[in-house]
This record gives structure tokens, C-alpha cells and sequence, in this order.
């Protein structure tokens, strides 16, 4: 989904927006929205999620996890997702920061 920032304070816009809700400023009514795809390694990390989510899920449907002795399978699992969504998040956090113009940033 392309955002939109304001181009006074840097400010995420919403998609309908006809002043920053930050600064007060106006926003242009041809701004363009500045896209970016998701690069090989967000897609990587999403994968990584996925597949986490699933090797849990059969996890839990065959070894009933804690009661039949899947646990460390189950938690490993667990541990992978919770890593691999805050990669994701890094990653769009980095890629989110590289989107603003220069002169907004802090």
C-alpha cells in the first residue's frame, strides 16, 4: 500500500486527507503517493512467518503439543514466528525511513 507523508513535518497521511493533522499544513490536491515494492528479503521474512505458522499448526493437530509430548516442536515454532515478525518489522521500519523525503528526517 503506498503512504503518503506530509512534506512540512513527515507526518504518515491518510489517503483522503486535505490538511496534516500534525502541522496544519496543506496538502496538495495532485500529491502523489510515493510506492515502494517489497523487496526479496521482506518476502523471505513473510515467508518465514507463514511456514512458522503452519509447522505450529501441524504440530498441534497431530502431537496435541503439550499433552503428548510436542512441546519442544511447538515452542520452537512459537520462538520462530515471534522472531520472524519482528524481522519483518525491522525490515519495514528501515524501509519506511528510506521513503521520507530527507529533509523530514529526525
Amino acid at each position: 500500500m503506498a503512504r503518503m507523508y506530509c512534506r512540512q513535518c513527515g507526518s504518515p497521511l491518510a489517503k483522503r486527507s486535505t490538511v496534516c493533522i500534525q502541522c496544519d499544513t496543506p496538502v496538495p490536491e495532485g500529491q502523489v503517493d510515493e510506492t515502494r515494492s517489497k523487496s526479496a528479503l521482506e518476502w523471505l521474512a513473510i515467508c518465514c512467518v507463514a511456514l512458522s505458522c503452519l509447522v505450529f499448526v501441524v504440530a498441534l493437530g497431530m502431537t496435541n503439543l503439550f499433552r503428548d509430548g510436542g512441546w519442544p516442536v511447538g515452542a520452537g515454532s512459537l520462538v520462530a514466528i515471534v522472531l520472524s515478525i519482528c524481522w519483518i518489522t525491522k525490515l519495514e521500519n528501515c524501509a519506511e525511513s528510506s521513503v521520507r523525503p530527507d529533509s523530514t528526517r529526525r
